[in-house]
């Protein structure tokens, strides 16, 4: 017996209560005779353990082999036919292309919706990027000169919020020639003599002028701007000019000229929001890295969930054309031979005929009779396995394909043709006869019980037999869920370990 039909509960339930009544009529006889039952009187029963494993739920249900049917082809769009790829007598599989259809318009369409989300999908990122940062830092060191937002202001990535005066170094800025400047490169570690002290510093060039300028004499000069750290010594008109080796020799700046205060840099947000808090003032000293505005987070969630709603939109719309161009690539659904085809290449479809007709080759099925009980369980894409008289417990793998959707009625029983389509029918025959185990719900890692251990009285609700305090057997109720074909899930009233009786007849 593969499984047990839920029309048999009626059966359980009237087993259930002649046992209760048994076990009352024992108390009875027990507490009347005041007879005490030793364990050596006792009749010796089978017992299992309640354990943690899997437990499958399945439907049973008797049917018979049918051949596959084929396929008739009627497009559903009305387009001219591009171009044909098979010809009658030819054998297809299921997803070979037939032939295509017109697509000029809705190819255009799906490229319009395709660049919408492309457009989406960068600003979704870039929300991303710019939301995950609630706090604006600065990424230099100096003095705050100028603070440019205030609390509630709206901030964009480019939009300044302050202006910071670097005051742990100075700039030089200093002419060199045409020829000399081509050796030289932003980045590259330079010496600086200082006039007024007679002693060198290091630097480093942080500009080097493109376009020059023309001299008195005639020639053409690059200023070159250096940035020298400030080791707490130098002032602001202190005069130095720049010298390099390179190769054999020195290169030097024309002349000195003074060292001065570098101009303000202006600190960009670099994020989206609303400023929540300004934690700066004009005057102040401040460290890179430090924070200097904190942004307002629900607006930044607000707003990214926004542009999270415009993409899965353009997404949604996007897959919507895609859809609609599939049909423009007319393409087989099962495997077969082209037994009739009409169609031509830019010639419309015919509308009185089927455009392609494919006999199915493989498509092998059996069609069961599932009672209507059982049929709510059963869905399409479910797994089952296949039987046949002929072939004994031999397992074919198949699945779910089809469910009627009116049942029919044979001596007062209600059942429904559903068809379940063999994966590989290998020697299996049209017109053979068996059975199928449809698998409709599985869990894994429960607590279970042999079936033969169970009485199921109503849905969910079942007894089990245990010891009493004497030994002797005593109904318990239970809470049962999957009623598989070998183990019955124990939702609740025993735990793991415990011991259960197998009573006679059970």
């Amino acid at each position: 017996m593969r499984n047990m039909s839920k029309k048999k509960k009626l059966i359980i339930v009237v087993g259930v209560i002649l046992l209760l009544g048994c076990g009352l009529f024992y108390v009875y006889s027990r507490g009347s005779k005041k007879e005490v039952m030793t364990p050596e009187m006792m009749p010796e029963y089978e017992t299992v353990i309640v354990e943690t494993g899997d437990v499958e739920r399945i439907v049973y249900a008797t049917g018979s082999i049918v051949e596959g049917s084929g396929e008739e082809i009627r497009p559903q769009v009305g387009a001219k036919v591009k171009e044909v790829f098979v010809q009658e007598g030819q054998e297809v599989k299921s997803g070979d292309l037939l032939f295509t259809l017109d697509s000029d318009e809705i190819s255009l369409a799906y490229a319009r919706e395709k660049l919408a989300y492309e457009i989406q999908a960068k600003e979704y990122a870039k929300e991303a990027e710019l939301s995950g940062k609630s706090v604006v830092t600065t990424p230099v060191s100096g003095e705050v000169v100028e603070v440019l937002v205030k609390t509630d202001d709206e901030l964009g990535p480019q939009n300044a919020v302050a202006k910071i005066v670097k005051n742990d170094s100075f700039e030089l800025t200093v002419p060199f020639n045409s020829n000399d400047v081509k050796l030289l490169k932003v980045g590259q570690k330079v010496q600086v003599l200082l006039s007024d002290y007679l002693s060198y510093v290091a630097a480093t060039i942080i500009d080097i002028d493109q376009k020059g300028r023309s001299t008195q004499e005639g020639g053409i000069v690059y200023n070159v701007t250096v940035e020298i750290p400030n080791p707490g010594a130098l002032k602001a008109g202190d005069k130095g000019y720049v010298e390099i080796e390179s190769g054999q020799r020195v290169i030097r700046s024309i002349g000195t000229s003074e060292l001065k205060i570098p101009d303000p840099i202006e600190i960009k947000a670099q994020a989206k929001g609303k400023v929540d808090k300004v934690l700066i003032a004009v005057g102040e000293q401040v460290k890179a890295g430090e924070i200097l505005i904190r942004l307002n987070s629900q607006q930044q969630q607000e707003s990214m969930e926004e542009k999270r709603l415009n993409l899965e939109l353009a997404k949604m719309n996007l897959a919507s054309k895609a859809q609609e161009l599939e049909k423009y690539q007319v393409r087989a659904s099962v495997n077969g031979k082209i037994i009739e085809l009409n169609v031509e290449a830019g010639k419309e479809i015919p509308s009185d005929k089927p455009a392609v007709v494919i006999s199915n080759l493989d498509g092998m099925k059996m069609v069961i009779q599932v009672d209507e009980i059982d049929i709510p369980l059963i869905s399409l894409g479910q797994k089952a396995t296949v039987y046949t008289n002929a072939f004994g417990d031999r397992a074919f793998e198949a699945v779910v394909t089809s469910i009627a959707e009116k049942g029919k009625i044979e001596n007062n029983v209600v059942t429904f043709a559903t068809e379940l389509t063999l994966v590989e029918p290998g020697p299996l025959k049209p017109g053979m006869t068996g059975d199928a185990d449809i698998k409709v719900e599985h869990k894994e890692n429960v607590l279970r019980l042999p079936f033969n251990a169970v009485q199921i009285y109503e849905e969910g609700k079942g007894t089990v037999m245990v010891k009493g305090p004497e030994g002797e057997p005593m109904p318990l109720e239970v809470e049962v869920g999957i009623e598989g074909v070998e183990f019955i899930e124990i939702v609740s009233g025993l735990k793991a370990g415990d011991e259960v009786l197998i009573m006679p007849g059970y």
